[in-house]
């Protein structure tokens, strides 16, 4: 028979075990069904995590980025520039519930309820084309999907944060789907900015287009 001690441990065990498999998830990109061959290249705006608890009011350390007020700008440009040409917008919001795990990975940062989880208030919204997710890739919202899916968009335009997070996992997550995938640069930020040269590297040599804004053509 097992002992309390040697019952204890196995609980440890899985507990850490489990928390290791979360994490691991936590960082990687998703999986799925690749995307049929449209007839027309249509295209979409994505921007990621532009949340008050990131760039806005509500922020705390490590946060905001200090070039928060020129990634809106550039952002609301963007958004400009695709409602002109009548390029779908979509705005990705990671959102957590409110457990001891989630409260200690962001330190209650973007629990759901909670002011910090909003949009950034500078930030334009043109569309309800709104899809929440709680871990990095905005993939794994299979909603997100579903909608570029019906309206048969193949090449999506990214920006937001972080360059070498949520911004990464979801250009990995589309391109595991086989979508095109333009990153424009001086629209995503990171806390890593003196690694910001490697990142986009790596965008590149997964097959992520690396643009700047002035090169940019919808």
């Amino acid at each position: 028979m097992l002992t309390f001690l040697s019952l204890l441990l196995i609980l440890i065990v899985v507990a850490i075990g489990s928390l290791i498999l979360k994490i691991i998830s936590i960082s990687l990109p998703t999986n799925g069904e690749k995307i049929p061959k449209y007839s027309n290249e249509k295209k979409a705006l994505i921007i990621i995590d532009v949340q008050e608890d990131f760039t806005g009011t509500t922020a705390t350390t490590p946060f905001p980025y200090k070039n928060s007020i020129e990634l809106i700008n550039n952002i609301n440009s963007l958004i400009n520039k695709a409602e002109k040409k009548n390029i779908p917008v979509i705005y990705i919001k990671h959102e957590l519930e409110t457990t001891s795990f989630n409260k200690t990975l962001l330190k209650g940062k973007v629990l759901k309820g909670n002011i910090g989880t909003s949009f950034d208030s500078r930030l334009k919204i043109i569309s309800n084309n709104i899809f929440t997710k709680n871990i990095g890739d905005s993939f794994s919202n299979p909603e997100l999907d579903k909608f570029l899916r019906f309206n048969e968009i193949s090449k999506l335009y990214v920006c937001g944060l972080d360059a070498s997070g949520c911004v990464r996992l979801s250009s990995l997550g589309a391109r595991n789907r086989d979508y095109k995938v333009i990153a424009i640069k001086d629209a995503i930020v990171t806390l890593k900015e003196d690694n910001i040269d490697e990142i986009f590297n790596n965008y590149s040599s997964k097959g992520i287009d690396v643009i700047e804004m002035n090169n940019l053509i919808f």
